[in-house]
């Protein structure tokens, strides 16, 4: 082999190193350039499907705003407190369908809680109102049922059936004599029977016929000189009869008294 053989084979020898150690080096830096691909993909999968997290605890001096909801894992409001355009504060609760149950509502003259059933029909209020605080118990069909209130002697309470007609009633009176009763309606409203004490603290009982018509009054001192006493009515309100203890002048001893009356209101029996 000649010297310029050699050389020329010789320096073809030293590029196909050179090309070899290049070819190594791209060939590194592709696997290397892979895996950092494959990672980074990775991590971006992972960070989609993963769930966000939130922050343990946020404290906040002061918070100002018209409108506060808390929503649950689907976005639906559970809780909003707010002001409406009409200048009422509001705090509702919903289920979770988004249906209002629970609302708590302010004004000016006073305030108002409301309990809704599933039918989004308003079955319990409590309130205060300028007449003064009440609770009122509603059908599904908006029929009062029961209502406790107060007027300015006390306190009130009225039960109704499911057509919302009222049929029991129990307190004070609003008058000046502040009597305490207890009366009860048929099915149509009309006053059949009460119960109550007068202002004197005297105790009487009425009854009253399908026309509302006064037919037996019983109770305790209708007049001074009496005692206990009951007085059978007529249609026009007469007295026709009457059972009672009548305090003697003389003795100041109760007598029993016997008495019954035509239609013009004379005696056609007494006893004694």
């Amino acid at each position: 082999m000649s010297d310029e053989t050699a050389a020329l084979f010789q320096s073809k020898l030293e590029l196909l190193e050179r090309q070899c150690k290049r070819l190594r080096r791209e060939a590194w830096l592709w696997r290397f350039g892979t895996i950092v691909a494959l990672g980074a993909v990775g991590a971006l999968v992972w960070s989609m499907n993963r769930t966000p997290s939130l922050p343990s605890e946020v404290q906040f001096a002061t918070v100002r705003t018209r409108d506060f909801s808390l929503v649950d894992g689907s976005g639906l409001d559970r809780a909003r407190l707010r002001v409406t355009p009409e200048g009422l504060t509001m705090f509702t609760m919903n289920s979770t369908a988004g249906k209002g149950r629970v609302m708590l509502a302010s004004t000016e003259d006073g305030g108002g809680l409301f309990l809704m059933d599933k039918s989004d029909s308003v079955r319990l209020l409590v309130g205060v109102t300028p007449d003064g605080p009440k609770v009122e118990l509603l059908t599904a069909a908006n029929k009062q049922t029961a209502l406790l209130t107060t007027n300015p002697k006390g306190g009130f309470l009225a039960l109704a059936n499911t057509s919302g007609t009222q049929q029991v009633f129990a307190g004070l009176s609003d008058n000046e004599k502040a009597e305490a009763g207890f009366g009860l309606r048929d099915i149509r409203g009309r006053n059949r029977a009460n119960l109550g004490l007068d202002a004197n603290e005297r105790l009487q009982l009425s009854l009253r016929d399908s026309a509302t018509e006064m037919s037996l009054l019983a109770g305790w001192n209708f007049e001074t000189d009496k005692g206990p006493t009951i007085l059978l009515l007529d249609e026009s309100g007469e007295i026709r009869g009457a059972l009672g203890l009548v305090r003697q002048p003389t003795t100041g001893r109760l007598v029993p008294v016997l008495r019954f009356n035509d239609e013009k209101g004379t005696a056609v029996f007494s006893k004694p």
